[in-house]
């Protein structure tokens, strides 16, 4: 069975048919253009805010000062700065 050709485009030609193409030392996964063979990763926000928002929450809700957390103090603000905006949503129960 003959695979379906990639729908993915490149974001350098905006060409269709992109392959996948190994991985980076970091694990994430690269892909390389066939037309302008151009070599990319795609980067996933929605995976690395959630990850920054529950390091947070635990951060702000457990014991551990800004010291412990194995990143410089001024990287740990510019990471989390965006924290401070959530407004938490609470499901109203029916209970009185």
């Amino acid at each position: 069975m003959a695979r379906k050709p990639s729908r993915r485009k490149c974001p350098t030609c905006g060409g269709v048919g992109v392959k996948k193409n190994g991985r980076t030392s970091k694990g994430a996964i690269r892909y390389r253009c066939t037309h302008c063979e151009a070599s990319y990763c795609v980067n996933r926000p929605d995976i690395s805010r959630k990850a920054e928002l529950d390091q947070f929450v635990k951060w702000l809700t457990g014991k551990n000062a800004i010291g412990d957390l194995q990143v410089s103090s001024s990287t740990w603000q510019r990471r989390t700065n965006w924290c401070w905006r959530v407004d938490p949503v609470i499901v109203p129960t029916g209970q009185i």
